[in-house]
């Protein structure tokens, strides 16, 4: 009986009548996260992005706004073949195409399409004010002129996305992807041999590379749902075909020389679709969505041999604390059992600060590369306290420049121990307290820094002040900023990061891009405002 694969091809119709029916499942569509049937692709090559890949596009040429996103798409501009489409730094989408009499523009985050006249000014400099219509987030509503262009960006991203990687897992044998469509799997061999698999089609692709001048050997091997699952569910259920359950039957499929690549490839593949389960209860608002914030950083790396009971949280998310009556004046814990942060109110014209007495945590930073003395001594201000334990533990409120004056404070000398009579090698004695020149020096340098930067401190009414102590580089800031309801921020401009604290969250050394928090963003809003009063807008 003939083997149902051929070399370099789709299977024979000789090979392919040989096959049972269980080798051969028929085609069904790919399912969305909601259970809806999605289209299947109607192209594999470089031209998909004109054509459409299914992500977006249903039958009939329909597309679902509802599951259109550009977020884990970075600026870019592309040319197509009757025009470009350019994703801006403001997230708007913009599609150009010659084809057409309007420009038209997309806003994700208004729900809002909007519709130009030619011609247009430069795309970068293109504002939504000047729209000659503006039409909701509904393809109902737009006209046949619009909804052609607006289909065109959506196949456009949706093929962008099948370019993205989701999960990378590094394995004894090689590498795996799993792309962002989730309807594609890759597994790439040190030995050169790589495995593509398919739920959109059904298919495994097996590459050969040739040790001559001669073509790839390319191997095609019919999938059944058991081999590639659609779901958790599925991937548990022993599916009946005419001869009886046949889960584990590869035999008539897949030849002895490849048995050992097709079972790693499909261990790979199980392994990030369990993985993959744990990421969509991220963002799909399950049980584990509740208790974290923040936007999952892909591509998400995947260890080998992953435990899946194992707690697990992916990058990017940061621990949800919650607030109990009376925790912003110090009275109460937080939801780890720490207490909660300092909180900074404002009475009349005097601002006050308040916090736990008697405790005081300072809670390292995750570093992902050495700290200089600076930046430790920012972060120590961003969980300073101005609190003294007192027998009572009632809470010192004082004026915001008590916190200014404590760091003004010369530092108390150390008390040196005197020296044993007759112990002449008392000063060359390793460890002993006598401070050399150098680093009484130092210091001096340190605490002179420290001075000038509250010199140039500034304070902006109702909302705060800022401290901005400069570094050796010229570009090189370490800028606190302490608001007037408790949220503190650590900004380190040469690394591009921000430290945040509030009494109901906290996060530790974010980029500066799309995936920052909201809060964040509506924080680090006032940055521009104190920079500029501080003389350091420019």
């Amino acid at each position: 009986m003939a083997l149902p694969y051929t070399t370099g091809g789709a299977p024979s119709r000789a090979a392919s009548d040989d096959v049972p029916r269980y080798a051969r499942p028929a085609p069904r569509p790919a399912e969305t996260r909601s259970g809806h049937a999605r289209a299947e692709p109607q192209t594999t090559t470089a031209s998909a992005a004109q054509h459409g890949n299914g992500r977006h596009t249903a039958k009939h040429g329909s597309v679902d706004l509802e599951a259109l996103t550009t977020q884990r798409l970075q600026p870019m501009k592309r040319a197509l073949k009757n025009g470009k489409v350019v994703l801006r730094n403001d997230r708007l989408l913009v599609l150009d195409l010659t084809t057409s009499g309007t420009v038209v523009a997309m806003d994700e985050h208004q729900r809002e399409i909007y519709e130009f006249k030619r011609p247009i000014p430069a795309i970068e400099s293109l504002s939504i004010h000047d729209a000659s219509r503006v039409y909701p987030w509904d393809m109902a509503s737009l006209s046949e002129r619009v909804a052609k262009v607006v289909r065109v960006a959506c196949r456009c991203v949706s093929y962008l996305l099948s370019q993205q990687r989701r999960i990378k897992i590094a394995t004894p044998q090689g590498r795996g992807y799993m792309f962002d469509d989730q309807n594609t799997f890759k597994v790439a061999f040190f030995n050169g041999v790589s495995v593509e698999l398919s739920r959109a089609k059904m298919e495994a692709t097996v590459v050969i590379p040739s040790n001559k001048d001669l073509p790839d050997e390319i191997q095609k091997i019919p999938l059944r749902p058991a081999d590639l699952p659609l779901s958790p569910q599925e991937e548990e259920e022993d599916i009946d075909y005419d001869g009886g359950p046949q889960r584990n039957t590869w035999d008539l499929r897949v030849p002895d020389k490849l048995r050992g690549i097709w079972d790693h490839a499909r261990e790979v593949v199980r392994q990030m679709c369990v993985f993959d389960s744990v990421l969509r209860e991220f963002e799909d608002g399950g049980r584990m969505a509740a208790l974290y914030e923040g936007q999952i950083q892909f591509p998400v790396d995947l260890r080998w041999g992953w435990d899946p009971t194992a707690e697990y949280v992916p990058p990017g998310l940061a621990r949800c604390r919650a607030e109990k009556p009376g925790a912003a004046y110090g009275r109460g814990t937080g939801a780890v059992g720490r207490p909660l942060s300092t909180a900074v109110h404002t009475t009349g014209s005097t601002t006050v600060v308040g916090g736990r007495s008697g405790r005081h945590q300072q809670q390292p930073l995750p570093q992902q590369q050495p700290q200089s003395a600076q930046e430790q001594w920012g972060e120590h201000l961003l969980d300073r306290r101005t609190v003294d334990d007192t027998p009572t533990r009632r809470l010192n409120l004082g004026p915001i420049t008590r916190l200014v004056e404590e760091f003004n404070r010369a530092p108390k000398p150390a008390a040196a121990k005197a020296a044993p009579a007759g112990n002449s090698n008392f000063l060359h004695t390793p460890g002993s307290l006598m401070r050399t020149p150098a680093g009484i020096a130092k210091d001096a340098a340190a605490h002179e820094a420290m001075l000038q930067a509250f010199d140039g401190a500034c304070f902006i009414p109702s909302v705060g002040w800022c401290i901005a102590a400069e570094g050796k580089d010229p570009d090189d800031y370490l800028i606190t900023i302490l608001f007037c309801d408790g949220c503190r921020m650590l900004v380190k401009a040469k690394r591009q990061v921000v430290c945040y604290r509030d009494d109901a969250a906290e996060y530790d050394d974010l980029p500066f891009d799309h995936s920052m928090p909201v809060r964040v963003k509506e924080r680090l809003a006032w940055l521009p405002r104190f920079l500029a009063a501080m003389g350091l807008g420019t």
